[in-house]
């Protein structure tokens, strides 16, 4: 419903107080309220009322809301009763009221106020004691006792400063005891020269133009060594409600500090806040490396601190943090928290009894980051809980939960290393597994790959254990060449499958040899055609046949015709005879002749000496190829890191 205010009747200030009260900050108001067919409101209205320094827009200088009863469209508010008017509204300057019916636009034009009532009373204080201004500025004027007469200034022109009479400090009355005894005592309180400001940003400003050290604007000190709590040499306090005001303000323009606090015990530096930031640093530049907040410390004490972020509450809510790095940039190289250390210790260190001790996440970059020149990049321990937990949120992108990586040329050098510290850890307990539950044709579960001649993946365990080096549960695809020392099929076996296996060796040949073999019946004549697949002869070549009658002897069965279009006659038999035939072929596919098997090869130079099976040939594990390729491969490779006694945390 769109209204209007037709009319204001009368605004006044409330007249009712005492000759000594101060201005009531409350005005009524009156008006009258109709709609845009000039028809009168009634019931009640929700209308917001403001105070601006302007006709057309300017600056909202104070509003509230108020549930208004209107009685044909004749409204009566007391303003001010929800949300006292401030005196600092009216300095003189014109006003202007406005309303705005809830559901509707402000209405136009605003109104202007005038002095009506009370505000004789504030022209009243614009007189001092009943005296107008021009009063004090009269050439020739006298006071009481209590001030320095007229009379005794030097009578040429006023001043004080002159030398036939000047004004002296045993003239001077009504003054702290020592301070009219003829000497300055200016120095040790006030900086001077005292320099009066005329910008209206500055009350006033105290400049000292000393080159010494340790020169001083304003020193403030409490002499007392048992000063009462929150005792203060300085103190700066802004009563503005917006969230730009500062209560001190320290500014340095070359490269020292703008703040510079020290405490002999305490903090050097204490900044609380009830709602927003306790301490906040910014660099403000859009270049250079110096960061927001610097911390120091020249402790060489254990635990010593730079930099001490602390959650009190022992209760707090989800996702609090001791110290938060957060980072806005969008590019791919920034970092929200960057740990370092120079030694070898660790560059980032986390802890928790039973949570995670360092957890990091990315929506497309990288979780955690960490660098170490010698030590541990991410050193993490937990009782309980995952010690370091990659977790990568996004659902696209290929940037890993847990990315590891070094630059080391070292032999036996890791880009991540897992270890499993107990010499008896339970079942399936694993260095490092790796898990992938989706569904669909193309998962990988663990996926290794080297550029070099060595290996993709090694497992290892001692020649005499019992152990595998690999285990494949489920079918195996091998798409290069396959080497072993030896091989077999394990199943359970087919007599007592509960409580035997039955294994059969491979059967090996210095080729890559293909056996294929059949029964076949001759006809009438004692012969018959083998027909083989259609690629038979695509992937043999070299071919051998071997020939056995069945049911009786066959001294005169032979191959009528070779191998041709991918079939072979066999003749020389009798009527209906059953011929066992067996036919070899030795592969000439494309990969078989790009990766033929050598059969005799030299050993390479670091195996020179070394065994595959040492102790078959009575030698000792330490003459393993194994250890020649690898060396130290048994040497510690778990960092040399134990974990911070925490006394004194």
């Amino acid at each position: 419903m769109k209204l209007r205010s037709i009319l204001i009747i009368t605004i006044i200030f409330i007249a009712s107080y005492s000759v000594n009260a101060a201005v009531p900050q409350l005005m009524n108001y009156q008006a009258v309220l109709t709609d845009t067919s000039g028809v009168p409101v009634n019931g009640d209205v929700s209308i917001q009322f403001r105070i601006y320094d302007a006709e057309v827009g300017g600056t909202q200088l104070w509003t509230e809301t108020q549930l208004v009863s209107v009685v044909d469209g004749l409204l009566n508010v007391l303003l001010g009763d929800v949300t006292p008017i401030p005196y600092s509204v009216f300095d003189g300057s014109d006003r202007w009221i406005s309303l705005q019916v809830a559901g509707d636009p402000e209405m136009e034009p605003r109104k202007r106020l005038v002095s009506v009532g009370n505000a004789y009373k504030s022209y009243d204080s614009d007189m001092l004691e009943g005296h107008s201004s021009s009063d004090f500025s009269m050439a020739t004027h006298d006071h009481d006792s209590r001030y320095y007469q007229q009379s005794q200034l030097n009578t040429n022109d006023g001043n004080v400063n002159q030398t036939s009479d000047p004004v002296s400090w045993s003239k001077l009355k009504d003054v702290p005891a020592g301070f009219a005894d003829g000497t300055d005592d200016g120095g040790g309180g006030l900086a001077l020269p005292y320099v009066e400001s005329t910008s209206a940003l500055e009350a006033f400003k105290i400049e000292n133009s000393s080159s010494d050290n340790y020169a001083k604007a304003i020193y403030g000190q409490i002499s007392s060594t048992t000063p009462g709590g929150f005792s203060v040499a300085v103190r700066g306090e802004n009563k503005g409600a917006d969230d730009l005001g500062i209560g001190v303000w320290g500014s340095q323009s070359g490269s020292g500090y703008g703040v510079y606090g020290t405490s002999n015990g305490g903090y050097a530096v204490y900044g609380s806040a009830i709602t927003g930031t306790g301490v906040i640093g910014q660099h403000g530049s859009t270049a250079g490396t110096d960061p927001g907040v610097h911390g120091i410390t020249r402790s060489t004490t254990s635990f010593a601190t730079a930099v001490y972020g602390v959650v009190n509450s022992t209760s707090p809510g989800g996702f609090s943090a001791g110290v938060k790095g957060e980072n806005k940039g969008e590019n791919s190289n920034g970092i929200g928290v960057h740990g370092e250390h120079a030694g070898s210790g660790w560059g980032v260190y986390g802890r928790s009894p039973s949570g995670r001790g360092v957890y990091g996440s990315s929506s497309s970059g990288v979780g955690v980051y960490a660098v170490s020149s010698t030590g541990a990049g991410v050193y993490a321990t937990s009782n309980t809980n995952v010690a370091l937990y990659g977790y990568r949120t996004a659902t696209n992108g290929t940037n890993p939960g847990v990315y590891g990586r070094t630059n080391s040329e070292d032999a036996n050098a890791m880009g991540v290393f897992g270890l499993v510290n107990s010499t008896s850890p339970g079942g399936f307990s694993a260095g490092v597994r790796a898990e992938n539950n989706g569904t669909g044709p193309l998962g990988v579960g663990l996926y290794a790959a080297h550029e070099g001649t060595g290996w993709a993946v090694y497992g290892r365990v001692p020649s005499n254990s019992s152990g595998y080096a690999g285990y494949f549960s489920g079918r195996v695809q091998v798409t290069g060449t396959l080497s072993k020392g030896g091989g077999s099929f394990l199943i359970d076996h087919p007599l007592d499958p509960e409580n035997k296996y039955l294994a059969h060796s491979f059967v090996e040949s210095p080729d890559m040899k293909n056996v294929y073999d059949g029964v076949l019946t001759l006809d009438g004549n004692g012969e018959g055609w083998v027909q083989l697949p259609d690629w038979f002869e695509a992937l043999n070549e070299e071919f051998r046949y071997q020939l056995t009658a069945i049911g009786a002897p066959a001294p005169n069965i032979y191959i009528a015709e070779e191998i041709s279009g991918n079939r072979f006659k066999i003749a020389g038999g009798k009527a209906n005879m059953k011929v066992s035939w067996q036919v070899t072929g030795i592969r000439h596919d494309p990969f078989a002749e790009e990766y033929r098997i050598k059969v005799e090869q030299e050993k390479e130079n670091e195996a020179r000496g070394y065994y595959l099976y040492p102790e078959l040939y009575g030698s000792t594990s330490n003459m393993s190829i194994d250890r020649a390729k690898q060396p130290g491969f048994k040497a510690s490779v778990e960092p040399e890191m134990q974990e911070p006694e925490q006394q004194g945390q």
